[in-house]
């Protein structure tokens, strides 16, 4: 089922499947987190859902030009200013090959 980076299936498995075992849906992970946000279009419970496993396994990584500063870890987290980042829109992922 696909459009709107795997919400229109996360939503349907949580208000259309039966809840009988037999509905296993497999959507972005990271739709939990805009739940917790609050973003509009989650119409689903999160906590509801039974965790079975990942398909594969997500490497994170951030980048940051020397104009920001931050040339370590160490010196990102004591930053007194929020530091701006740029990523993929809700609910959307990026592929690599």
């Amino acid at each position: 089922m696909t459009g709107a980076g795997s919400l229109i299936s996360a939503n349907h498995v949580y208000r259309v499947a039966k809840p009988d075992g037999l509905a296993i849906g497999h959507f972005n992970g990271g739709l939990f987190f805009n739940q917790l946000l609050g973003e509009p279009g989650i119409e689903f419970d999160a906590r509801k859902f039974e965790f079975m496993g990942a398909a594969v396994t997500e490497d994170v990584a951030f980048a940051f030009t020397k104009a920001s500063g931050i040339t370590s870890i160490d010196k990102w987290m004591a930053s007194k200013a929020p530091v701006k980042m740029g990523g993929t829109g809700p609910g959307a992922f990026a592929l690599t090959m």
